[in-house]
């Protein structure tokens, strides 16, 4: 009798198996997926705005409207686990023929992840890899920008773990600054954060701007047309214009942000930092508010202003307000730079992650990306670093 007792218990505590299924299509699956999917996303290392489905969604109709959609989900009955979705292709990596399964994401998708439940996570992400490894319509999988200690580094693992090649590419860092340190809460966030000489050159600059007029900081947390028009003249009429690189240049990204900026909006996430002087801004950043979290999108300033450094004066504003409203914390995504670093000296490494088919064409191609091209950036580096050294002496 108590055998049997023991048989009955062991097979209740027995999980159900988790179901993998790929759906393909176009947007539409992802908008069939979108409240379970949010909620996947609620706290954990997903709770990023970058991995919810209204941002997969704003990238594949800005920027993949005419491409195939593949999304995995894994369920546990009729409990969604996991999401993987996925852009299939033919086109070329390093000039080579492939049929690629990428992430729907690019440099204005910031990070790109799996999203998984706490509980199935990495139980998920092998369930996924297997039905991956079942498909043979594919030679390279490429996930880019994932955070380090993300899901897509387990599924490379996985991948490894059945001897298929692979491996990370090296992405520039993202900054951030942690809000909840105790200096943070009992000090000005400038007398915490900056050095004795930023926090004498911003009180200076501040003086000389309003000597000439009235300054004054706003946040924005409505997608209002005319403050978003001020941002994306902001932002082009600088370098970033001349560059080409300003949201404005290119319909596809102009699309993107205004989607977010809608969508954000919705979900009580969008924010539009904002200095102005004499009612015009000098400087603007366009974010993301969410878990806590200011996410930096976009910063521009007025080049013309560029000798009172407004986006600093800006920034101190921002932190100001963020630490006011009991935020934890200022990302300032990837890439790492000179301002940023002025605020922020913690950074979160990020990578893109490959997978390639066990073939000819799978091994020529980690061959080389990952012994010539991979051996010719360290080569680069080590002669940057040299010719640095050699400049510093």
């Amino acid at each position: 009798m108590q055998a049997i007792v023991r048989q009955k218990l062991k097979q209740q505590s027995t999980p159900t198996p988790l179901i993998v299924t790929e759906q393909r299509g176009g947007v539409e699956v992802i908008e069939q997926l979108t409240a379970e999917w949010r909620m996947l996303c609620a706290g954990g290392p997903s709770a990023q705005p970058f991995f919810q489905p209204e941002w997969i969604a704003a990238h594949v109709r800005a920027f993949a409207s005419d491409k195939s959609l593949v999304v995995f989900t894994a369920r546990r009955q009729e409990k969604l686990c996991a999401v993987l979705p996925l852009i299939a292709e033919l086109t070329t990596l390093h000039g080579i023929p492939v049929r690629k399964l990428r992430s729907p994401s690019n440099v204005h998708s910031c990070r790109f992840d799996l999203v998984a439940g706490a509980e199935e996570g990495e139980e998920a992400v092998q369930a996924i890899w297997q039905a991956l490894q079942r498909k043979s319509d594919w030679d390279v999988i490429e996930l880019l920008d994932v955070p380090e200690g993300g899901l897509g580094e387990q599924l490379l693992r996985f991948a490894a773990a059945a001897r298929y090649q692979g491996g990370q590419w090296e992405r520039p860092p993202g900054a951030y600054l942690s809000l909840s340190a105790p200096d943070l809460q009992s000090q000005e966030p400038l007398q915490a954060v900056t050095s004795s000489k930023l926090r004498k050159s911003l009180r200076y600059y501040r003086r000389k701007l309003e000597e000439q007029g009235t300054l004054r900081f706003r946040r924005i947390t409505v997608d209002h047309q005319q403050s978003l028009e001020r941002f994306y003249q902001l932002e082009s009429a600088g370098w970033k214009g001349q560059a080409g690189t300003a949201i404005s240049c290119a319909k596809e990204t102009r699309q993107f942000y205004d989607e977010i900026a809608r969508t954000a909006t919705r979900l009580g996430q969008f924010t539009l930092y904002s200095l102005e002087l004499n009612g015009h801004p000098i400087a603007m950043q366009y974010g993301l508010a969410y878990d806590r979290r200011f996410h930096l999108l976009k910063p521009a300033y007025d080049e013309n202003f560029r000798e009172y450094s407004p986006g600093h004066l800006l920034t101190y504003e921002v932190l100001s307000d963020l630490i006011a409203r009991e935020q934890q914390e200022y990302d300032f995504m990837s890439p790492q730079s000179e301002w940023k670093s002025r605020w922020a000296k913690a950074v979160r490494a990020q990578s893109h992650v490959y997978i390639f088919r066990r073939s000819v064409t799978g091994h020529v191609l980690h061959a080389w990306k990952f012994r010539v091209l991979l051996r010719a950036r360290q080569m680069k580096r080590n002669y940057q670093a040299k010719a640095s050294q050699g400049a510093v002496l």
